[in-house]
């Protein structure tokens, strides 16, 4: 028996189908791995909170707030520069609690619990199809409030944004807002965490729309450890 030569093989339609056959089924079992089940970084969601923040900022959901801000103390407390020594606590946290007061005490509401302070900021929010806005007196009080953090940069602060009324919708488009304007005035982006805002509304306003807020912030001192 002669082998078979290629000229015999392009004479033989049935050969010639089965080829096509063949070729047809290589190819759709490739495209069923390329793209779509191929995951790639692009595939994986990122948290839509995160969006407009300065870099270094930390971002939190509020169930993990408590173990998030001990753990940049404990981190920036090894750095030195960025934390003074424990025995100053309460020192240090005096004369910041006074300095606040000058600076917007009156305005806002500053309380002292052990070894922390809490502010809270009664504001309004704005938005309208070309944005969102803090009123004016918040937006001083925030300018007020990254200087004297530019003073007393060995401490953490916590920020949380929420609706004053319950019946309202989380101004999640204030939270960016706030923490720019803290890094703007010069607060170190890597002390501030975010308690991450809930969605935002579906539907955008076609005119504007006022939403009063609530800005509440802790500030922790960083005590410095020893590093390991």
């Amino acid at each position: 028996m002669q082998p078979s030569t290629p000229g015999k093989w392009r004479r033989n339609p049935k050969v010639l189908v089965c080829l096509a056959l063949g070729c047809l089924v290589t190819l759709s079992s490739c495209s069923l791995v390329h793209p779509g089940n191929v995951a790639t970084k692009e595939s994986v969601p990122q948290k839509s909170a995160s969006a407009g923040l300065p870099p270094g900022v930390h971002i939190v959901d509020a169930a993990a707030v408590e173990q998030e801000s001990q753990r940049m103390v404990a981190t920036l407390g090894r750095g030195g520069h960025e934390s003074i020594v424990a025995s100053d606590e309460g020192y240090y946290l005096d004369v910041l609690q006074g300095r606040l007061q000058q600076a917007v005490g009156g305005r806002v509401d500053i309380r002292r619990d052990g070894q922390t302070i809490s502010l809270e900021i009664l504001g309004r929010m704005t938005t309208d199809t070309s944005g969102a806005r803090l009123d004016p007196v918040t937006e001083d009080i925030l300018t007020q409030f990254g200087r004297v953090l530019v003073e007393y940069h060995a401490t953490v602060v916590t920020v949380q944004v929420l609706a004053a009324s319950a019946t309202d919708a989380e101004p999640s488009s204030a939270a960016p807002i706030v923490v720019r304007r803290l890094v703007q005035e010069g607060a170190a982006s890597m002390h501030l965490l975010l308690v991450a805002p809930g969605p935002a509304r579906a539907d955008k306003p076609k005119s504007a729309s006022s939403t009063d807020i609530r800005i509440a912030f802790k500030i922790q001192p960083i005590p410095r450890t020893q590093r390991q």
